[in-house]
């Protein structure tokens, strides 16, 4: 799964029924490598890397897929009662990434151009557990 280049799929959709709290942030989707650090993230909310601030984030209600450096690769709203399907590829050996993206049933395509990865760690020290989860970070200033 971590040699040569790996597709990771996945899709979101918010429930309604029970709302997010976006002053908080999100890690919803990540691969982790033992250091803690994410090779790429899909993220939603309020990063809690500015915890100077109770105000929420005016990009906060986008679903933001992030390099390991924490850049932004790309962004769309988090609209409720669609799905958000994606694709983010990861080339290993050359540290690079491509996020391909679609709502409902299309079929998914490329939104970013292969774009380069450079902070990753190489080998296996780069590579770690894939995780489909909500991970709540709060900003205890709250």
């Amino acid at each position: 799964m971590e040699v040569g280049v790996s597709k990771f799929y996945f899709s979101v959709q918010e429930n309604e029924q029970l709302p997010l709290n976006y002053s908080h942030e999100y890690q919803i989707v990540f691969i982790e490598p033992s250091d803690g650090t994410h090779v790429f993230e899909l993220q939603l909310g309020t990063p809690f890397s500015n915890p100077s601030t109770t105000e929420v984030a005016a990009d906060a209600k986008f679903l933001k897929v992030r390099d390991h450096a924490l850049n932004l690769l790309f962004e769309t709203p988090f609209t409720a009662g669609r799905w958000h399907n994606f694709a983010v590829q990861v080339d290993w050996k050359n540290l690079t990434l491509q996020v391909f993206y679609s709502v409902g049933a299309a079929e998914l395509v490329a939104v970013t151009s292969v774009a380069p990865n450079p902070t990753a760690a190489t080998g296996s020290a780069g590579q770690g557990d894939f995780h489909a989860a909500l991970l709540k970070v709060i900003n205890t200033l709250l």
